[in-house]
């Protein structure tokens, strides 16, 4: 994933073009983007606010492009959940006392929300643990 300029927040219609982004996986034209979120909202956009749209979200850094003809081809620099984590990492590094951040944060988890966070800890915490073995190994 490309890296994500801090801080990001994204706008009502700039998060509706990421999801026809994310959900195509696919490079797209501003054309097609337009398309796509005629068949999403049922309403049209300007051709121009769409490439804005898209314009933004480059210079934000969760969007790439390529020059193809006279016309742009955007796509994501990652997934949802990318951007999401980023997001969420944002809200901690702006905190000045972390680990009570982190205590009030996991206080409004739900169940099923706390257990993948338990999840993708021990995850994280045996993946190092095997890596420190094998270089304690070697």
């Amino acid at each position: 994933m490309k890296t994500v300029k801090l801080p990001i927040k994204l706008g009502p219609l700039e998060d509706q073009v990421m999801r026809i982004l994310w959900s195509k996986e696919a490079m797209m034209t501003v054309r097609e983007v337009s398309v796509a979120y005629v068949e999403l909202q049922d309403e049209s956009l300007a051709y121009t606010t769409i490439a804005t749209v898209l314009s933004n979200l480059y210079a934000k850094g969760v969007v790439d492009r390529q020059r193809q003809g006279r016309s742009w081809t955007y796509w994501a620099t990652g997934t949802c959940s990318d951007l999401a984590a980023t997001m969420m990492h944002e809200a901690f590094e702006i905190s000045r006392h972390v680990e009570r951040t982190m205590s009030c944060f996991v206080g409004t988890l739900t169940e099923e929300e706390a257990r993948a966070l338990h999840k993708a800890l021990s995850d994280r915490v045996g993946d190092q643990t095997v890596a420190q073995e094998t270089t304690n190994s070697h």
